[in-house]
């Protein structure tokens, strides 16, 4: 796996930013085990390892949500986060959101 860092933006992010991103990454890393929970090496006595996709993929378009507002799946999906699942959001409140999206 290669991880490419923009050397533009990078250092206009702060460090908290940097280090959640660089997380983020690495959590696509996924060790492959066995049935026993035994990590599987390569041929040359690696670690194998696979791609863990992202717990959530979302794909929105903030023109849609503008001219729709919660009739788009955009605003719906956004409300489902936020209302059924906020521990996926430290520091955003149901109520910030409504008044946001009001």
């Amino acid at each position: 796996m290669l991880l490419c860092i923009d050397a533009y933006q990078w250092p206009e992010l702060s460090e908290a930013t940097q280090v959640s991103i660089l997380d983020h990454e690495l959590t696509h890393l996924e060790l492959v085990t066995d049935s026993e929970g035994t990590v599987k090496l390569d041929d040359y006595e690696r670690p194998k390892l696979k791609i863990r996709l992202h717990d959530w993929q979302c794909g929105w378009f903030a023109d849609v949500a503008k001219r729709h507002g919660v009739a788009s799946i955009e605003c719906q999906q956004a409300h489902d986060l936020v209302t059924e699942r906020p521990e996926f959001l430290p520091g955003i409140s149901v109520s910030a959101a409504k008044r946001k999206a009001g």
